[in-house]
């Protein structure tokens, strides 16, 4: 059997009027990372066949509701799953100080009488942290609020890089250098929202793709797309746009459907 990393794109979008907001599982075997966790991630690992319970790593990265509203739900059900799949590991969860403080904080809103068995782990830009699977390397987002981006190396090879919500930067050019997967931020195109992307701070499907390119990166995925994308013409025109300026493959994450990563094709850094 090949050795082999999936990423299942649980929820893609923007605003929840255009369906789950961003979430995704990067599935290692043993490992299996949630990196954010949108409003309901629990209903889009079902269609999967994936239980809750074999969730290992929820990576937050930022406090915007799109990407953590759905941790404490995500959180308990888990806990109640256990009576149907069998005993859970430990839950790991990974964010900035801060952030890990109002997940904390939701859990104790939603349910103040239980306890959840978590570890808190707190990383900053240029942390590095070992899981079973691979090597996590932070760095810094340039959004609206503090954030933190994610690469997942194995064997000395980028296999993912995730750049949560942010502006192209210095900080995600470097992260992506090289990589073989780029999940990257996509709000829409600049003639549909350049001006809206950036005075909120985000990336637009040309820039995503020339930072891509300029990284050398093999394949991108977009997501954080707006509600004009949910139609199959306008998000067939994004992502025409994306490959005009980018030379490797380009990945429709709609619909969902898990992108394989064969770690032999996967290049050294």
């Amino acid at each position: 059997m090949r050795d082999e990393v999936r990423i299942f794109p649980l929820g893609v979008w923007a605003v929840s009027t255009s369906g789950e907001t961003t979430s995704f599982l990067v599935d290692a075997g043993s490992t299996r990372l949630m990196m954010d966790v949108g409003l309901n991630p629990g209903h889009s690992l079902a269609i999967h066949s994936i239980p809750l319970t074999t969730v290992t790593h929820i990576f937050l990265s930022h406090s915007h509701s799109d990407h953590m509203q759905g941790f404490a739900n995500l959180v308990f059900t888990r806990d109640t799953q256990q009576r149907q799949y069998g005993p859970a590991p430990r839950l790991n969860v990974i964010a900035c100080g801060a952030d890990l403080g109002r997940a904390q904080s939701l859990l104790e809103i939603f349910y103040p009488e239980r306890k959840f068995d978590i570890d808190w782990t707190v990383v900053e830009p240029c942390s590095k942290i070992d899981v079973d699977a691979f090597q996590m390397t932070f760095f810094p987002t340039e959004h609206t609020v503090p954030g933190l981006g994610v690469v997942l190396a194995k064997n000395s090879k980028k296999l993912v890089v995730y750049t949560s919500d942010t502006v192209a930067c210095d900080a995600v050019q470097e992260a992506a250098d090289g990589a073989h997967l780029l999940v990257g931020e996509c709000f829409g195109m600049q003639h549909d929202f350049g001006a809206v992307a950036k005075r909120m701070k985000h990336m637009c499907a040309e820039e995503m793709a020339e930072l891509a390119e300029s990284a050398g990166v093999l394949r991108v995925m977009p997501f954080h797309m707006h509600t004009p994308y949910t139609a199959s013409d306008s998000r067939a025109h994004l992502i025409n746009a994306i490959a005009a300026r980018f030379s490797g493959e380009v990945i429709d994450p709609v619909p969902s459907r898990p992108i394989e990563i064969f770690l032999e094709e996967v290049s050294d850094d």
